[in-house]
């Protein structure tokens, strides 16, 4: 379903961590979301868009810029597929160990 959609929009009221926002992301889907729960730090350095829930005004502004700016639609794809790349299970992993190893500094003698 997201390949074949130009924008998510996932217009919550509430939420946690939502899994769909990282799936949209890693195929290339701009992603657009109301700012709540953990959905802005899933969204950082411009990845997406948030606004305030509730606000359907700028719901439709950011829809209407995304359907008429190109430009800006094309730079959400590649960076998109690019943040992705932090919410993989290797990612995951990775941050553990590091965090493990800064921890636990005798782990890396044995």
């Amino acid at each position: 379903a997201y390949d074949r959609a130009d924008i998510f929009v996932l217009p919550s009221s509430s939420e946690g961590s939502p899994k769909t926002v990282p799936e949209a992301l890693a195929r290339g889907c701009p992603t657009v979301a109301s700012a709540v729960g953990n959905i802005p730090t899933l969204l950082a350095d411009e990845t997406g868009i948030t606004y305030d829930p509730g606000d359907v005004d700028a719901l439709v502004d950011v829809l209407d810029r995304l359907g008429t700016d190109e430009e800006h639609w094309e730079a959400l794809v590649k960076r998109s597929v690019s943040q992705a790349s932090h919410f993989t299970a290797e990612a995951h992993v990775q941050t553990i160990e590091r965090v493990l190893l800064d921890t636990y500094p005798e782990i890396n003698d044995s």
